[in-house]
């Protein structure tokens, strides 16, 4: 999906106006609520060569604290969301042999003021962009808490792989995460726009710095005993820093590239009784600039990196008459580490809640990765990451 910056700043106006045209009366008082949780879990990490058991905040959902308000607002309503996560040795850090290597992380979640009006919802701030968690559309059980869903690494994602002599493939960054993502969305400095529910539908379009621009589409239908949700977005990063060089008269010079990477991404989850079925995918289109001619600002694999990579996952679970709910997972990241070098990944989880305030779950998570033997010493392969997690997520409000 490209738009031009015309395009895009015609979209900020239209949003601006819509904003200035909405009744500005004095606002009712507002309600407001605390509410966050606290998410802990032992993982017990192995890369092949090293093996640990750290005590860790699981990155699949961080300790936080949030804070909200709305109140009526002329013929609307407004309202603000404040969310800081606080995590203590997050499971996104924790690497092998350095037992301590995951970081404290005190960061900013969401930081946003809207305003909603019968003709839909707008938002300023720090915030999700309209495809933030559009891999993840899920009507499971808790096992999502131990991170069985469409990201599958959150508690390795900063492991390092080794081969087996015991030696970093790169000498420091190349992690699991390097290899295997989901291409899901964020949170950034945006201003989103929300439709109103028309029928089983609602769309979503955001605006970040950059002039990255992304786009959303959710549906939700029962049929009988059957739900079926589903998600598909698309995005263009913009302005994403990357050069190309450029040969000139008296020599040659660096130039911003024109073409924007752009993703799309997108899930589909079936709930039968106690069934329940995951599908996601995600792609990215690189549009290198000239490749081979000097670019840079674009993520490279030790492969090189041509191709445009994809993400595909599959889940399938069961939820007990006790609600103990079971998954087993597997997905694959094709180049995204580099040209022909694809990440796979294998999960089993457990996840039950005993009340509406706590989670207890538990996974098993094996990535490996598929490196062409072109690119490996003779005799070299690659050791799998395997992580065993247990945890507890308490919530408060």
């Amino acid at each position: 999906m490209k738009m031009s910056n015309m395009n895009r700043n015609a979209l900020a106006v239209a949003v601006g106006a819509g904003l200035a045209a909405a009744p500005l009366v004095s606002a009712q008082a507002f309600e407001y609520a605390i509410s966050g949780h606290i998410n802990r879990s032992i993982v017990q990490l192995d890369n092949g060569d090293d093996s640990s058991v750290f005590h860790a905040d699981n990155d699949s959902s961080s300790s936080r604290l949030r804070a909200t308000g709305s109140g009526d607002f002329g013929s609307g309503k407004a309202g603000f969301t404040w969310e800081h996560q606080f995590e203590s040795n997050s499971t996104a850090g924790l690497d092998l042999p350095n037992v301590s290597a995951g970081a404290d992380s005190d960061s900013m979640r969401k930081a946003e003021v809207w305003m909603s009006y019968d003709w839909g919802k707008i938002t300023i701030g720090q915030g999700s962009d309209a495809i933030d968690g559009i891999t993840e559309v899920d009507l499971g059980g808790g096992a999502w808490a131990g991170g069985v869903y469409a990201y599958p690494v959150d508690m390795m994602a900063g492991v390092n792989w080794v081969d087996n002599n015991g030696v970093r493939l790169v000498s420091s960054g190349f992690t699991v995460s390097s290899a295997i993502t989901s291409f899901d969305g964020g949170r950034r400095d945006r201003v989103r726009y929300d439709s109103p529910a028309l029928g089983p539908l609602s769309f979503a379009v955001s605006l970040a710095n950059g002039d990255r621009l992304d786009a959303s589409v959710r549906g939700s239908h029962e049929f009988g005993q059957v739900q079926f949700s589903w998600g598909l977005g698309i995005s263009d990063s913009g302005d994403a820093g990357s050069t190309k060089t450029v040969t000139t008269a008296t020599g040659t010079k660096l130039e911003a590239d024109d073409e924007d990477p752009s993703v799309t991404v997108g899930s589909a989850a079936l709930k039968v009784g106690g069934f329940d079925f995951l599908v996601a995918f995600g792609e990215l289109d690189r549009d290198i600039c000239n490749v081979g001619a000097g670019c840079t600002g674009i993520v490279t694999g030790p492969g090189g990196n041509t191709s445009d990579p994809e993400h595909t996952y599959l889940a399938v679970g069961y939820t007990t008459p006790g609600g103990h709910h079971f998954r087993f997972g597997t997905g694959e990241t094709t180049d995204l580490a580099g040209d022909d070098i694809d990440g796979e990944v294998t999960q089993i989880g457990w996840g039950y809640a005993p009340n509406k305030s706590v989670d207890v779950y538990a996974s098993w998570t094996k990535a490996e990765l598929d490196v062409p033997s072109v690119l490996l010493s003779p005799g070299v392969s690659v050791e799998d990451v395997t992580a065993l997690q247990f945890g507890v997520r308490v919530k408060f409000k």
